[in-house]
């Protein structure tokens, strides 16, 4: 949710929220307005032949969901799922799919000025899906293109195919 607000000296400036989560040991966020809901982990059904970044669907209230591993996008080595793990339901260009995460942790609503657009010192691999840092402490907030990490594994297809 992108809005104008003001601080006390009364300059507007913009924000934007993010869905903030952990996988491994690092923190990740997605922009709230591709996330629908925060599910538990439930059974998952494996589909044969799909790519090994889905995990498989699961139906949630009637519509089957394909699921994709973010340690797996995010090259981590796949762990059991415990209590904390929840499933980002997304939903952008007509595409509706569940994030498995490691663990969410907020909502952060952040000015668009605290997010670091320039990551010129990371790999070309890594520009694809990353949209920019906010460092927050001790320990920064990657933010992913949802979008372009999943056409950048052939997930989705920018043409529609």
């Amino acid at each position: 949710m992108e809005r104008a607000m003001q601080n006390i000296s009364g300059d507007s400036y913009d924000t934007q929220q993010f869905v903030v989560f952990q996988v491994g040991n690092e923190l990740y966020g997605i922009n709230i307005l591709i996330a629908e809901s925060i599910e538990r982990i439930q059974p998952i059904t494996r589909v044969p032949k799909s790519p090994s970044e889905i995990i498989g669907v699961i139906n949630l209230r009637g519509d089957i969901i394909p699921l994709i591993s973010m340690r797996k996008i995010l090259e981590y080595d796949e762990e059991d799922y415990t209590d904390s793990t929840r499933i980002i339901i997304t939903e952008f260009d007509d595409y509706r799919l569940g994030l498995i995460v490691d663990r969410l942790l907020e909502v952060l609503t952040i000015s668009t000025n605290d997010i670091q657009l320039s990551i010129d010192d990371m790999s070309d691999k890594d520009k694809i899906y990353i949209s920019g840092i906010i460092n927050m402490g001790d320990q920064p907030i990657t933010l992913i293109d949802i979008p372009k990490t999943l056409e950048k594994i052939n997930i989705i297809d920018k043409q529609g195919v």
